[in-house]
C-alpha cells in the first residue's frame, strides 16, 4: 500500500493474494454444499455445524484487501454466483442500489467473469 493508502494493483502475482483466492474457493464450495443441503431438505443440524465455517470464510475473504487483479476477480466470481441479482439493474430499487448493480456488473464484464 501506498504512503497516501491508495493501493496499486499489478495484473498478476503468484503470491499476492493467494489466500483471498483460495478463501474464495473455499467459501463458493461450501456455499454449494449449504444450498444441496437445503434444497435436498438435508438434516438441519448438518448445515448449521458447517454454518459457522461459512460464516468464519466469508469474514476472512471480506477482510482480505485484493491487490491484484485475480483477487478481485475472484471476488467478484464469488459474489456474481452466490448474489447474481446484485449484478441485475432491474433488481435495483434505490439509486445507490442502482449504481452499485452498474457497477458490479461493469467490473464483472472488465474481468471476464460475467458469460456475457
Amino acid at each position: 500500500m501506498a504512503p497516501n493508502g491508495t493501493i496499486t494493483l499489478v495484473p498478476f502475482d503468484e503470491g499476492q493474494d493467494a489466500t483471498l483466492i483460495a478463501q474464495c474457493a473455499a467459501f463458493d464450495q461450501l456455499d454449494e454444499e449449504i444450498v444441496k443441503y437445503y434444497t435436498a431438505l438435508a438434516d438441519d443440524a448438518g448445515s448449521h455445524e458447517r454454518q459457522d465455517e461459512y460464516e468464519a470464510l466469508l469474514i476472512g475473504l471480506c477482510r482480505h484487501r485484493a491487490r491484484t487483479l485475480a483477487g478481485i476477480a475472484a471476488r467478484a466470481r464469488t459474489l456474481l454466483r452466490c448474489a447474481p441479482e446484485r449484478f441485475e439493474l432491474h433488481q435495483a430499487d434505490a439509486d445507490d442500489e442502482l449504481l452499485t448493480a452498474a457497477l458490479l456488473r461493469d467490473l464483472a464484464s472488465v474481468l471476464q467473469v460475467d458469460n456475457a
